[in-house]
């Protein structure tokens, strides 16, 4: 089924032009830009917390940068539903990054926050097609559930990496902490 959802296009004299949508996270209205060149949803770090109440993420083990080569720390958590027009996904394994830098610069030119960045990552599992004529995002939700099992796949493997990880630290510790006692008796 391909689901239609609109899109206005803000345009600031010497700025560009940005596609803004909306969508819901958990029930509530997040603003959001469509960036064909970020490879992934993200949505951004602190303003993440009013659509799911969580304020502790995962961190990712590789750090993320964008065009400008900054290298930025990345968290991800599960987000229990997102909606685009009449598209859910549920269990949707979520990035945040720290768009603040993006948010300023939105301001300065009298541009909405945003609450997030729609990413490749959508637009590869529905075959997203942009219409700037109509200002229509047409998402295809045929393909989705194949490629969604291989993302989340590649998320729980990340999670057991890092789980892996700081478990070997803590029985590192530990071992440590035992020779320690041990070589004072």
């Amino acid at each position: 089924m391909i689901h239609t959802i609109p899109f206005k296009i803000n345009s600031k004299l010497g700025q560009g032009y940005h596609l803004v949508m909306k969508m819901h996270v958990n029930g509530k209205v997040a603003n959001m830009i469509i960036d064909t060149g970020a490879s992934h949803t993200v949505f951004d770090k602190k303003k993440i917390k009013k659509f799911i109440g969580k304020t502790i993420f995962t961190k990712m083990k590789n750090s993320t940068s964008g065009i400008s080569g900054t290298k930025m720390d990345s968290h991800h958590t599960i987000i229990d539903r997102l909606k685009f027009g009449k598209l859910t996904l549920d269990g949707y394994p979520g990035v945040m990054l720290d768009l603040s830098h993006v948010n300023k610069a939105f301001k300065r030119m009298g541009m909405a926050e945003i609450d997030g960045v729609l990413g490749a990552d959508i637009f590869m599992m529905f075959n997203a097609v942009i219409d700037y004529e109509k200002k229509t995002l047409k998402l295809n939700d045929t393909v989705f559930n194949k490629k969604m099992a291989e993302v989340m796949k590649i998320i729980e493997q990340e999670d057991i990496k890092i789980k892996k990880e700081k478990d070997a630290k803590k029985q590192a510790t530990k071992t440590k902490a035992k020779t320690k006692l041990k070589s004072k008796k």
